[in-house]
Parts: C-alpha cells; structure tokens; sequence
C-alpha cells in the first residue's frame, strides 16, 4: 500500500492520499493546525462526544478534554480525539499500474495539478516495497506480504516521486508499516518499544526502538527487528486456527469461493499460510464465509452529513466471524509474536502494541475484548481455548513444537489507533520535511 500526503507551507492544507502500483487508492485532506489540535488533544486524553458549535480546526482546539485515566472508554460519552478532516479519507478506485499512474492521479484528484507547481505544497508518500528513504528510490515492491516484485533489469529502479509525477525536491517518501506506527500513537513522537500492527489487505508492521525512533526494515540495524522467523513479519509463515472454522462449517460452499480466490499473486494461497493471509482482509472474509455473517458495511455504504466516508464499525450480526478472527489473532500473539518480539534477548523488543488499519476499526469490538487483558496488556490464550497450532517454520516447512512459553512477556495494548493512520503518519512526515528533518524520525 503507498499513501500520499499533500501538505501545504502557508497552512491552507494537508492533503493524504493513498496510492498504490495496481492496488485501490485512498485520499483525504487535512489542514497543518488541525494536526497540531489532534496531537495537543490527544495529549490530554478522553474527549466528549457531544456537539460542539465549533467548525473546522477550531472545533479540535475547543473540544471539552478529559482526563485518561489507566484505560480508554468508549462509554460515558467518552472517546478518543481524532484528526479534523476537511475531506476524509475517501477510496479513488483502483490504479492503473506503473504506466500512466501520474495522468490517472491528477485525473482522480483535480487540484493536484496547481498543487504540484505550488512551491508551498510539499508531499508524503509510503509504500510497501524495498524503498530508500533518503533517496526515494523504490527498488522492489510486494503486497500482502506476497512475493516481491522486481522492475526490468533494462533499467534503474524509479523513483517514486517520478511514477506518480511529483517534484522530486518536494516529495518524501518512507515505508507504509512506519507511516502507520508514525501515525497510530497520536504523538509526534511514536512511543519507545511500540510495534504497530496495520491491518487492511495484509498486515503491515511497524517499530520503534528505545527512544522512540523509527527503525527502517531496510537498514542493517533494523532490518532483524522486523523478522519473525526470520522472514519479514507481513510475509512469515502462520498455520493460525482457521482449520477449526472450515471443519465444522455448514457453509461449504462459501468457504471454498473464498480459498479458491487468488491473493497476492498465488493461485492457491492456503496451502502455504502466512501473516497477511491469515490476519488480514482474506482471513477475515474466511471467518465471515465461515460462520455465516455477511461483509461488514464498506465505506462507500455510510456517509456523514458532509457525504464524506465513514469507516465501519464491528455490529452484533458480525460477532460470531469477528470473534473467531479475534482469538485467531489472540493466538498469534501469544504463539509467535511475544516470544520472539517481546523477549528480552531482542535488540528491539515491543513492550507495547497498537492496532490500526480498516480491518481493525471494523473487528475493533472483537479485537479488544479477545486480546486486552484487564491489566490493558495482551490477554494470554485461554486454557480451554482453540487447540495450540505449532508455528511452520521457516527454513524447513516443518512444524515447530512448544511454540509458546510458559509465560509471556507482559505487552501492553494501546487504544485503536486513529482512522486512516497512515495517511496521518505520511503527512507528518511530509510536515518534517518542510524544515528537512524527515530523517530525524529515524532510529540512530
């Protein structure tokens, strides 16, 4: 996935969008002093949700603030702060691919022409791929977690400023996984040791080191911190529990239109499970097919007054699917994640996780009260819970045994990170690059 985000020098405006080469693009518009509210407010917790009479940034920087306390509710007429939109996030369709990707963009966004000879606009964008931050050079690309995906030899690998038609003076670029944890902790500053977890068509994943600084998967001092055994955590193999689901089906039919569908370029995708299959959009839509539960509402099905896009919300109809892919998650946590991420022998170990991406607001119900423990840190595996799925591992294809220890190391779960987190994060950090200190983001 690669988001864009425009941002304007003189305040008029930040614009994110989210493109992607061949994938479904996403787009909103955001001011620079309504960023600034969001990260004040969210320093000061709880939010009502009543009406305010205030419009625009105004309205975040009046908003009634309460105190957090050790957890975040939604009840009580309480909730989280979140970005100010002047246009929310709002789905293009899908790209046409590397060629004609510039004229499709401007075509989809009209005011991006003007945009790009504005000397006071700059631009953000995060992709999924083997990209240089310092360079923008985008050398391969996946999705999903897929098989990358590598440009003809007959010519240098582009950069992505030139794919989409931007000033390359005036363009920054960095990974999707750090745009979203940049983007999940409504800080400026991600917090020390937090992992974030993206989860829409895949799972992208993100982490920060002890001090808060973003490590890149593609430098060699970060590069092991995003491994799970020892393959890039979005593409690492993961059995899950969703062979329970599909044992004991009445929905037969369902469940095979769903395995039979191609993902990430293979034709046959469950016979080799991994991270992004599994937890993301697909093993979300094998839940569904599973248990019977129709799709959650996209976004183009709720609108708000303005005919903006909402996001979705998880609904009782849907809890059954949405509960298993929950404790499917719970499972992974506690199987692969915290004993190879969070133990002390990690250079870069989590101490803390946040969850974010479309996938999540729509199962966030499920999600949290399969995984939050009452501590507000991950839940362990209940002991009459779903049979315990040995991890595949890497190197060999076989089956790992006593994948989980006896005890885990204590993880504390963040609230939702905010809608479109990504799209946040990548206009933060084109926000960084007005004063050129979009590196300083980076762990040392």
């Amino acid at each position: 996935m690669v988001f864009l985000a425009r941002c304007s020098v003189d305040l008029e405006a930040q614009h994110s969008a989210q493109p992607c080469l061949s994938k479904h693009i996403a787009e909103g518009l955001f001011t620079a002093p309504a960023l600034q509210a969001f990260f004040e407010i969210s320093a000061g917790g709880l939010i009502s949700s009543g009406p305010t009479s205030s419009t625009g940034s105004d309205a975040a920087v009046t908003a009634e603030v309460h105190s957090q306390g050790s957890e975040m509710r939604s009840e009580d007429n309480l909730r989280p702060p979140e970005l100010e939109w002047v246009e929310r996030p709002t789905q293009l369709g899908q790209a046409p691919g590397e060629e004609g990707f510039d004229a499709w963009l401007e075509e989809a966004l009209p005011r991006l022409r003007q945009e790009k000879v504005n000397a006071n606009v700059v631009f953000g964008v995060s992709t999924a791929g083997d990209v240089e931050h310092s360079t923008g050079i985008l050398h391969d690309w996946w999705s999903a977690g897929g098989h990358p995906r590598q440009w003809d030899d007959s010519r240098p690998d582009p950069h992505v400023a030139d794919l989409m038609g931007l000033p390359r003076d005036r363009t920054f670029i960095l990974h999707d996984g750090a745009a979203h944890l940049l983007g999940c902790s409504r800080r400026i500053v991600p917090m020390p040791r937090l992992a974030c977890f993206s989860v829409g068509t895949g799972v992208g994943f993100g982490i920060s080191d002890e001090e808060g600084g973003i490590l890149d998967p593609f430098s060699s001092a970060g590069s092991r911190s995003h491994l799970l055994n020892g393959v890039p955590l979005s593409g690492a193999p993961y059995r899950g529990t969703w062979r329970s689901w599909v044992e004991q089906t009445e929905h037969v039919d369902e469940v095979e239109k769903v395995m039979l569908r191609e993902f990430a370029g293979m034709a046959r995708p469950w016979n080799m499970p991994w991270v992004s299959l599994v937890l993301g959009r697909r093993g979300m839509e094998l839940a569904e097919a599973a248990f019977g539960c129709h799709p959650p509402q996209h976004l183009q099905a709720e609108k708000d007054d303005g005919g903006s896009q909402l996001p979705p919300c998880d609904d009782v109809e849907r809890r059954p699917a949405s509960a298993a892919y929950a404790q499917q998650w719970l499972h992974f946590l506690n199987t692969q994640f915290l004993p190879q991420c969070c133990s002390g022998t990690r250079r870069h170990r989590a101490e803390q996780v946040c969850f974010g991406g479309l996938v999540a607001e729509t199962n966030w119900v499920s999600l949290q009260e399969a995984i939050v423990g009452p501590d507000s840190c991950v839940a362990p595996l209940p002991i009459a819970g779903p049979a315990q799925v040995p991890a595949a591992s890497a190197k060999r294809g076989k089956a790992s045994k006593n994948a989980a220890p006896a005890k885990s190391p204590t993880v504390r779960v963040l609230p939702l990170a905010p809608h479109a987190s990504g799209l946040i994060g990548a206009g933060l950090y084109a926000l960084a690059g007005l004063g050129r200190s979009e590196m300083g983001i980076w762990a040392k």
